[in-house]
């Protein structure tokens, strides 16, 4: 199966379990508790070992999070530096367009 997918390593059903846990749920937006319950895990710790977390389902939570709480809190009277929450964001979506250009780099010509 491996060949007929271009894969020139060994696949194992362990593979497919952290394919399965990582790419195909969580970085769907499958919570980790349905996960679990699907894989047959007694503890949630034990999908955690499986199910590693992308840096695009960590872009696209941040994202889902900020269009939540855009306009329900405020700083107002409070001089400070500006937060590095926001200079996270930045750096984030300069990366997420980076890789966005490296994988189609004839997209927007």
């Amino acid at each position: 199966m491996a060949a007929q997918c271009g894969i020139d390593r060994n696949l194992s059903f362990h593979m497919a379990r952290h394919s399965f846990a990582s790419q195909i749920c969580l970085s769907q937006g499958v919570p980790i508790e349905t996960v679990s319950k699907a894989m047959g895990h007694r503890n949630i710790s034990t999908t955690q070992r499986y199910a590693k977390v992308t840096d695009e389902k960590v872009d696209r939570d941040v994202t889902i999070l900020e269009h939540e709480i855009t306009g329900k809190y405020t700083l107002s009277g409070i001089d400070q530096p500006p937060s590095t929450i926001l200079k996270d964001m930045s750096l984030r979506e300069m990366r997420r367009r980076e890789r966005k250009e490296i994988l189609n780099p004839m997209e927007g010509v």
